[in-house]
């Protein structure tokens, strides 16, 4: 009959040390009323807790809790500094289920729960800014929570919502000036919670992947594009922006030495078709037959140049510029 008494009474000891710390709150905003230690009970069964005590570095029992006191079955129970209830750092938090005067020392210290007979339940030790650690090794990180049943926390994630583009004008909506001859290089940069997809001109890419959910990509816009407004699509999100006109020419004949007719290459280096007008400041009394020069997007072309010189000038040689306008 006494091994059985034995074996009964070691179940006893054993289950009730099933009871742990589960959070701590050492260090709140609102140091009056504002400590908290928490148990949980991982059981089935309500647990007796009565005259058990929590030591801390300031006091062998800085609280005892009152004596018929118990934890129901998978349940915590919350104990608090005087005045939680008014001065808790979330007024969402539920209230103390035993109040009491505490003293927890807000960094590099710790507090053990103890039983009536003063056996050691468990042991919980933290530094300020690193975290809890526990008897049994569990390390606990982050800030202490104490909702109700009634109350979920909650994060929400907006995904897509932060989008960068260059944008070197000052009216309304995205303008990009091309580069004259060039490509321009348009920076596009993007958080989203998977790899997003651009779609620009019936071309498709990937974006590259930064970091912390961010990913960029290079829009490369050359500059015979036609200026017009266009949109790229990013995944399910399409963005509207104005490539700007850019009217620009390359003169390719650095120096036009003719003998009464001659060549000039020319380049459309922007994106709006050009209608140039071709003149001549040379001290002879000739002029241009050829006055105009037409030259599409991005077009290269070699124009053929005629002079009227009239019959009594010298055969000689005469410098002067062409003016293109």
């Amino acid at each position: 009959m006494k091994k059985i008494l034995v074996l009964i009474l070691l179940i006893l000891v054993n289950s009730a040390f099933a009871v742990t710390i589960n959070q701590v709150l050492f260090d709140p905003k609102e140091e009056s009323g504002g400590e908290a230690v928490e148990l949980w009970n991982p059981e089935d069964v309500a647990r007796d807790i009565s005259d058990w005590y929590l030591k801390t570095e300031r006091s062998e029992k800085d609280i005892t809790i009152p004596k018929n006191t118990f934890i129901a079955p998978k349940s915590y129970f919350l104990i608090t500094d005087n005045g939680w209830n008014k001065s808790k750092d979330n007024l969402l938090w539920r209230n103390a289920d035993y109040e009491e005067s505490m003293t927890l020392n807000n960094a590099d210290s710790f507090v053990e729960l103890k039983n009536s007979l003063g056996e050691l339940i468990e042991r919980a030790n933290w530094t300020a800014g690193i975290g809890l650690i526990k008897s049994n090794n569990t390390f606990i990180y982050g800030m202490p929570q104490f909702f109700g049943k009634n109350i979920i926390p909650i994060e929400l994630i907006i995904e897509n919502e932060e989008f960068f583009m260059l944008d070197e004008n000052n009216k309304t909506g995205i303008q990009i000036n091309p580069i004259a001859g060039g490509i321009k290089k348009v920076p596009l940069r993007v958080q989203s919670a998977k790899k997003p997809k651009v779609e620009f001109l019936e071309e498709s890419y990937f974006m590259n992947d930064e970091k912390n959910g961010y990913y960029n990509l290079t829009l490369e816009l050359p500059y015979y594009l036609p200026a017009n407004n266009y949109s790229l699509k990013i995944d399910n999100k399409t963005i509207g922006f104005e490539y700007l006109r850019l009217e620009d020419y390359e003169v390719l004949t650095k120096q036009l030495i003719v003998k009464n007719n001659g060549i000039l290459e020319m380049k459309n280096t922007g994106n709006v078709g050009l209608n140039l007008s071709l003149s001549i400041d040379i001290p002879i009394n000739a002029s241009l037959k050829t006055k105009k020069v037409q030259l599409n997007t991005g077009e290269e072309k070699k124009v053929n140049l005629e002079f009227n010189i009239p019959k009594n000038i010298e055969a000689g040689k005469y410098q002067g510029v062409l003016k293109i306008e």
